[in-house]
């Protein structure tokens, strides 16, 4: 059993259909997050283990929506050999044709969409 199309929410009700009440919580959670891919589970289990099931699952879910699974790389910029303004400036003006063209090919990553 995959995420596949469901939402990390409705596969964890399939988990718990599928188990019955007889098997323990915290067995479900390690079954329902290993399902999960890698970047939701990281950040699911970054939520308390306090934290209710469900609302773990409301979590992945969002995760789940805005990441659909694509993970950019991002490589460093080569070390500057000059600490001047002109340096920096130069950096920032790269990063900004960067971001604009990472926001007109994955209008979902748009830094005006987050917020």
């Amino acid at each position: 059993m995959d995420v596949g199309d469901r939402t990390p929410s409705q596969m964890l009700r399939e988990i718990q259909r599928l188990a019955g009440e007889d098997v323990p919580e915290n067995i479900i959670r390690r079954i329902w997050l290993k399902k999960l891919p890698t970047f939701t589970q990281q950040i699911v289990q970054a939520v308390s283990l306090t934290t209710p099931l469900t609302q773990q699952a409301d979590v992945a879910d969002k995760v789940m929506s805005v990441n659909n699974g694509n993970i950019s790389a991002v490589s460093p910029l080569p070390p500057s050999t000059s600490h001047s303004n002109t340096s920096h400036d130069t950096q920032l003006d790269e990063l900004t044709k960067r971001l604009d063209q990472l926001e007109k090919t994955h209008p979902l990553c748009s830094v005006a969409n987050q917020g």
